[in-house]
């Protein structure tokens, strides 16, 4: 299969896989590459999906459509041995009986569906390389009239249908006449709703510019209807990020003003200094400085009085912990800082942060150690209530975030359903211009 952008490819199958039954719809293209990219992906989809596919070859052999299937992982072999996909030339199909009858051809696909429904298939999947019609055959002259009436055929039953049109091959006129007939239009690598789509009343009837003309006042009422609605997205798109912003503008101020009683806090701590004098190892005597009595609740005099107190009034849960803090100051003879919690007199449990600083002798024994335990009780509060603020903003903007994703979705689907296909039609539009021009030289 010949190499296409990844992108390119992956948006064209996307939009591919998105056709339904009943969906009749031309290819347009200029390039083998072109074709494939389209045409192979149609197959491979229609396979995956149990429905019978039906590909008619004549601008390209069967083995170069078949080389093209096998590039895209499409195993044909046991597709067309399981029946699940054939492969035809004109004979087999458009000029089984030696010239083209578009009726007949409607009843051959009508036979083909009901063969490929009573075989089990959910539908006909049906594609043909429109360059049979350029052989001179009888017939060939009723080609648009065939499109057209595919048009009545296609809805009723369930089958779909792409018609491949080398641009390259065909007149302006006939291209002009394709676009007219299908519904969908493939070109430049998108699938296009046709803005210039003509029903086949229309189509076939007399020439009756009245219905012309409603059909172009529809249009153009349908294409501001669907711009109208576009603007009421985006109106309601705009006004849910103001909502939104501001919320979190709210949630921030919040968030500031807890951290600006965080530092008031932080400037009005209560620390005191204690003094642990060792022997061989082994604490004998501790000092506790006048500040231990509005940290812990207990003066110096009872801690004099009471030397395990300074154990007792640690925290159960965190009392091996300091121990092992505390082994680790006499063993790397260097100073460490940690939090841990206390028992205070009055029964409440305090947060402090304690820095021990051990005294060395030059011999290398620790004589003493100095701590300094500083109440960060509401330190820890202000950090809990930060926290706690902190995963309520970063829910709430998740949950924000997933709600504007979800209208940003919303917003691209309709832009790509509605306004993408009209721009598209744009470039369409230029397309038809230009053929006209061609056509008219």
């Amino acid at each position: 299969m010949p190499d296409v952008p990844d992108r390119g490819l992956h948006d064209l199958v996307s939009a591919i896989g998105r056709l339904g039954v009943h969906d009749h719809l031309c290819l347009i293209y200029e390039t083998q590459e072109e074709q494939f990219s389209a045409v192979i992906p149609f197959i491979k989809i229609g396979l995956e999906r149990g429905e019978k596919c039906l590909y008619v070859v004549d601008d390209n052999t069967a083995a170069m459509v078949i080389n093209g299937m096998k590039g895209a992982g499409i195993d044909v072999e046991r597709a067309l041995e399981s029946g699940k996909l054939a492969i035809v030339s004109k004979q087999d199909a458009y000029l089984k009986q030696g010239y083209f009858d578009p009726d007949w051809m409607i009843g051959f696909l009508k036979r083909a569906v009901d063969e490929a429904k009573g075989a089990g298939f959910s539908a006909l999947r049906g594609t043909g390389e429109m360059t049979w019609n350029l052989g001179g055959d009888p017939g060939t002259e009723r080609l648009m009239e065939y499109e057209a009436k595919l048009n009545y055929f296609l809805p009723e039953n369930d089958a779909l249908a792409l018609c491949q049109y080398n641009r390259n091959r065909f007149s302006p006129e006939i291209i002009k006449n394709v676009i007219a007939t299908h519904p969908l239009v493939i070109c430049g690598g998108m699938v296009c709703s046709n803005f210039y789509y003509v029903p086949p009343d229309e189509f076939l009837g007399e020439e009756q510019p009245d219905k012309e003309i409603d059909r172009l006042l529809a249009n153009i009422k349908s294409r501001e209807k669907v711009e109208e609605e576009l603007r009421r997205y985006h109106e309601r798109l705009e006004e849910l990020v103001r909502e939104r912003t501001a919320e979190l503008n709210r949630t921030l101020d919040t968030l500031r003003e807890s951290e600006r009683r965080f530092r008031e806090l932080l400037a009005s701590v209560t620390s005191y200094v204690y003094t642990v004098v060792m022997d061989c190892g082994r604490a004998v005597s501790t000092t506790h400085g006048p500040g231990c009595l509005t940290v812990t609740g207990f003066s110096a005099k009872e801690y004099a009085a009471d030397p395990s107190l300074w154990y007792r009034m640690i925290h159960p849960e965190d009392r091996q912990a300091v121990l092992h803090a505390a082994q680790e100051v006499l063993i790397s003879k260097s100073a460490d800082t940690f939090e841990h919690r206390i028992q205070h007199k009055d029964g409440s449990t305090r947060w402090v942060q304690t820095t021990l600083v051990p005294r060395v002798r030059p011999e290398g024994q620790v004589l003493s150690y100095d701590g300094v335990i500083t109440d960060i009780t509401e330190r820890k509060r202000a950090e809990e209530k930060i926290l706690g603020l902190n995963e309520e903003l970063e829910q709430r903007v998740r949950e924000r975030t997933r709600e504007l994703e979800r209208r940003n979705y919303e917003l691209e689907q309709m832009n790509k359903a509605f306004v993408g296909r009209e721009l598209r039609m744009v470039e369409l539009k230029g397309r038809i211009r230009e053929l006209e021009k061609k056509s008219g030289k």
